[in-house]
């Protein structure tokens, strides 16, 4: 349910899986989640949006920048429920060119890229 915490598998190197424990479901599909200390420890950006299959779609220096980036992820249209692979199809390069360059404006940046 939106706004709700949760637990969060997300992705990382790969395929291994790491456990993020009150991840907050932002929107259907997607959540807020701050990076736990343990890991990207070398990233400045602690704070993540993340697809329900696991996967960073951005990264944020404060959280109320993700819940901005999170506005602009439902303003897009997309069904962001669908599986990876699907999403994956749905979106064209220069949509997800698109989205980035909104996103950025509000201070989310690809995931590894701050």
């Amino acid at each position: 349910m939106i706004g709700e915490t949760t637990e969060y598998r997300m992705v990382i190197h790969g395929e291994q899986r790491y456990t993020v424990p009150n991840a907050i479901q932002a929107a259907p599909g997607l959540v807020v989640f701050r990076m736990p200390n343990d890991q990207s420890i070398n990233c400045a950006a602690r704070w993540r949006i993340g697809h329900h299959d696991g996967r960073a779609i951005a990264e944020a220096m404060c959280r109320e920048n993700a819940f901005k980036g999170i506005e602009i992820l439902v303003k897009s249209g997309i069904d962001w429920t669908l599986d990876e692979d699907d999403l994956q199809n749905a979106i064209s390069t220069e949509t997800t060119r698109d989205l980035f360059a909104k996103l950025s404006y509000a201070w989310c940046e690809q995931p590894g890229t701050s």
